[in-house]
């Protein structure tokens, strides 16, 4: 361990002392074995069936203590960065569900905004950032055009993406999902809670914490402000402002240029090759509204905020 106490400091300290608790048992088996393996040889005077009785024992007790588990543990082993096991416990820590909140931003309009400033805002109070995302992150990047076809899969793409760190990164391998990685690394950070819309209720029964305590955080947008459930930041996280919010909410541009789809595929495109410039997008698809359908009726008009 890292201290004279044999308290756990890191994640990797931890996570050995079960490795440690594994060898003890391993060692116990390979004993009962070789016990058993022993009888059988004493009892029919054949040293071959003892040896292959005690490796069968071997075997079984094996498969009954552990399972298929690899060695380590698999928030290490999958740890493409390598980062994992050096965590204090004691840091406080905002886990994300990548996937989940990339989702968020592409059904809200602002794309890689919605993680990259959640991650630079909760870093910024003090927060050590651990993202989890599964393997299709990079195809669902590239099919929205975050970076160019023929661009290789890399951890440098999320980096830049959504401001990430390496050593805040962990992606987990092709078809496996994020969730139980995310939940697991929650169990062992007791100052920590997730970044995600997800409930993981399939996980209710082998968590048992995440029916006790206030674990997640959701996140919300409201009248273009980006909200973390039952947090509050320094400054608020303001997408764009409530002159274009109104117009756009007036007009209704979106909705009501359907039928001119051949007129609204340039703004399209401005979209999902800057999805920085939304609210650009939003002038623009509000002015060609007015162009080709004249302003919408003032009776649309949200109440004052």
């Amino acid at each position: 361990m890292s201290n004279s106490t044999d308290v756990p400091v890191t994640l990797g300290d931890k996570l050995k002392s079960q490795d440690t608790r594994s060898l003890g048992k391993s060692i116990l088996a390979l004993l009962v074995s070789a016990i058993i393996g022993a009888l059988f040889w004493w009892a029919i005077k054949s040293p071959l069936a003892g040896i292959v009785v005690l490796v069968l024992c071997r075997l079984f007790f094996g498969r009954l203590l552990f399972g298929n588990t690899q060695s380590a543990h698999f928030l290490l082993h999958a740890d493409r960065e390598g980062f994992m096991k050096s965590l204090k416990l004691a840091d406080k820590t905002a886990i994300f569900d990548g996937n989940n909140i990339y989702h968020f931003g592409l059904d809200h309009g602002i794309g890689v905004r919605a993680l990259k400033t959640l991650v630079q805002n909760l870093r910024a109070d003090g927060y050590r950032i651990v993202c989890f995302f599964d393997a299709n992150i990079y195809f669902t990047l590239r099919k929205n055009g975050a970076f160019l076809k023929g661009a290789p899969f890399s951890v440098q793409l999320l980096q830049t993406a959504f401001d990430l760190k390496p050593n805040e990164i962990y992606v987990v391998p092709s078809r496996i999902q994020a969730d139980r990685f995310i939940i697991e690394s929650l169990s062992h950070f007791p100052d920590s809670f997730v970044v995600t819309n997800d409930q993981f209720r399939d996980f209710f029964a082998e968590y048992d914490f995440l029916t006790k305590i206030d674990w997640r955080k959701g996140i919300e947008m409201e009248q273009g402000k980006l909200q973390l459930e039952n947090y509050r930041f320094k400054e608020p996280m303001t997408f764009w402002n409530d002159t274009a919010r109104r117009f756009a909410y007036i007009l209704q541009p979106t909705a009501r240029l359907k039928e001119f789809c051949p007129l609204c595929l340039p703004i399209t495109v401005l979209r999902i090759w800057a999805p920085s410039k939304v609210e650009a997008t939003i002038w623009l698809q509000s002015a060609l509204a007015v162009i080709i359908c004249g302003p919408a009726p003032q009776s649309r008009m949200p109440p004052e905020m």
